[in-house]
């Protein structure tokens, strides 16, 4: 993940279902958020999941929810 966030060349990171990495303590959230901040200004970096932590939340430029309407 951080050689994608630290190339120039990658203009969009999707990092699928993430923030459970970050509920169960497999990701370090300050490293994450520091690679985030320092990634290529033109750079998108998509990441999903639910409860995303607070710190997420905040650093975030956009942020949505998605309602269930119907699951099979």
């Amino acid at each position: 993940v951080q050689d994608c966030l630290g190339d120039a060349t990658v203009n969009l990171v999707v990092l699928d279902e993430m923030t459970y990495a970050f509920k169960y303590g497999w990701l370090d959230l300050a490293e994450v958020l520091a690679a985030i901040a320092a990634r290529p200004k033109m750079q998108t970096v998509i990441i999903t999941g639910r409860a995303a932590p607070a710190a997420l939340v905040e650093a975030a430029d956009t942020v949505s929810e998605i309602g269930m309407v119907k699951h099979a």
